[in-house]
């Protein structure tokens, strides 16, 4: 069963400080996400990979094409969706970490992951089991859960000085 169903999906930019100058994006985008599969985006730097996420999350509003996302309560495009539905899915469903994501330090891998899942699940054990579960699906080397993301080590990052602070 597909999950996610994208369908013609493209995305304009338009540059007003550049007289209107459009951009395109995205361009009939195409793809379908499996449940329980796993997808990586690559590409040069200015392909797209960044918008087609922000379009999936609806950080983007898409210019046309649809994305179907079957929810807990049935099948959504969320190109239509308004957006009380979108917030309502990124309260309990979708969740989107880009590239520069801004962890705390001193936060375990795991409790990265559990964080989000506190927002529905109050149990913090329950919460932390959770993501040591969706930790090994995606392979991650249990030796590494318990480690800080910036540095990838046990030990938390030494405080760093300011040269003139």
């Amino acid at each position: 069963m597909n999950i996610v169903e994208v369908h013609q999906l493209s995305k304009t930019f338009e540059l007003h400080i550049l007289n209107g100058k459009r951009i395109t994006a995205l361009h009939g985008i195409n793809l379908a996400i499996g449940e329980g599969e796993i997808i990586g985006l690559t590409g040069k730097s200015g392909s797209g990979k960044s918008s087609l996420m922000k379009c999936l999350y609806r950080t983007y509003l898409a210019s046309s094409g649809k994305i179907l996302y079957t929810s807990h309560s049935g099948t959504i495009d969320l190109v239509k969706a308004r957006d009380h539905e979108i917030l309502a899915l990124r309260r309990s469903e979708i969740r989107y970490c880009s590239q520069f994501l801004h962890v705390i330090p001193r936060v375990s891998a795991v409790d990265v992951v559990a964080e989000p899942l506190l927002r529905t699940e109050r149990n913090r054990d329950l919460a932390r089991s959770r993501a040591r579960h969706l930790l090994e699906v995606l392979g991650l080397p249990p030796e590494l859960w318990d480690a800080y993301p910036p540095s990838g080590c046990k030990e938390p990052p030494p405080a760093r000085s300011h040269p003139g602070k």
